[in-house]
């Protein structure tokens, strides 16, 4: 199984904790196998675009679990 998806974060400063208006772009690319009952998907993200945010990239590790 492979999976993509973007995410897109704003604030705006009128709400934010912070005070400070924020916005960033992140997405994630993900591959999955399935063991038995469960599914083990290993991925990465990155950071496209941000004002006042974090760069962030990482690598992201689940397990999903059917009941």
């Amino acid at each position: 199984m492979l999976l993509a998806q973007s995410f897109y974060i704003t604030a705006d400063p009128d709400i934010a904790r912070t005070g400070r208006e924020f916005s960033q772009h992140k997405i994630q690319f993900s591959a999955g196998r399935n063991f038995g009952r469960g599914r083990l998907m290993i991925g990465a993200f990155t950071t496209l675009a941000g004002r006042n945010a974090i760069d962030e990239t990482g690598l992201v590790a689940s397990w999903w679990r059917s009941f």
